[in-house]
C-alpha cells in the first residue's frame, strides 16, 4: 500500500484509490519538506497508520509557515476525501 507516512487515510482504511488520495500525498511530502519531518511519526508504521486513520482533524499545521502554505497544506491534508482540495477541479475552472 506504500510509506504510511505518505498515504491518504482512506487508503489506510481500505477504501478505493483515487486521484485524491495523490493530492493527500502530495501534501504529507510538502510538510516533510517544510517541516524536516512527516505529518504523522511513530515508533513503527503500524503506530503511524492508526494514528493517521484515527485522527479525523488531519495533522497540525507549524504556526511558523506562511499563512498561504498553512492553507495549502490544510486543504491538501483533510482527513475527509470529500471536504480535501480538489486541485484537478480547480485547474479547470476559468
Amino acid at each position: 500500500i506504500g510509506t504510511p507516512e505518505y498515504c491518504a487515510p482512506e487508503i489506510l482504511l481500505g477504501q478505493p484509490y483515487t486521484a485524491n488520495c495523490d493530492w493527500y500525498s502530495l501534501g504529507c511530502l510538502l510538510y516533510d519538506m517544510l517541516t524536516g519531518k512527516p505529518p504523522y511519526t511513530g515508533a513503527n508504521h503500524k503506530v503511524i497508520a492508526n494514528k493517521i486513520k484515527n485522527d479525523k482533524q488531519g495533522p497540525k499545521i507549524p504556526y511558523y509557515l506562511s499563512d498561504g502554505m498553512k492553507d495549502v497544506l490544510g486543504a491538501l491534508l483533510k482527513s475527509d476525501p470529500k471536504k480535501r482540495w480538489d486541485v484537478d477541479k480547480y485547474w479547470s475552472e476559468p
